[in-house]
């Protein structure tokens, strides 16, 4: 129930101006820091970053959700012993997957970031 809770609120958290995971990466990156507050929420202004946001909170919210589902239909149709075992195995690969899934995601786009700076460095000098 816990994910399947957060599962909802990930994706009703899409429709309102500021997703969850803006929330959350507010929260871990700038702490109590008002500057560094001030300037992660400069970058809603952002559209790229905007967008970026909305995909993590949907994938994010998909994904407990479909954690949730999973871990109900385990209950319902194995063996208690086996649906013991099953349930808190599939919560660690569900979030374990969500967490190296949103790092890998990140990198990518840091790298793509960093191209496009140095294509147009490139084009600026030459």
């Amino acid at each position: 129930v816990f994910t399947g809770v957060f599962g909802f609120v990930f994706l009703g958290s899409l429709v309102m101006s500021r997703p969850m995971i803006f929330q959350l990466g507010r929260q871990f990156t700038a702490g109590s820091d008002p500057a560094a507050i001030a300037a992660w929420d400069a970058r809603w202004e952002n559209p790229g970053f905007r967008r970026v946001i909305r995909l993590m909170t949907a994938v994010w919210g998909g994904g407990l959700l479909l954690e949730a589902f999973l871990r109900i239909a385990a209950a319902f149709t194995l063996p208690v012993a086996t649906a013991s075992l099953v349930s808190p195995a599939l919560q660690v690969v569900a979030i374990g997957g969500l967490i190296l899934w949103t790092n890998a995601y990140i990198r990518a786009i840091r790298r793509r970031l960093a191209a496009s700076a140095a294509t147009l460095a490139a084009t600026a000098t030459a």
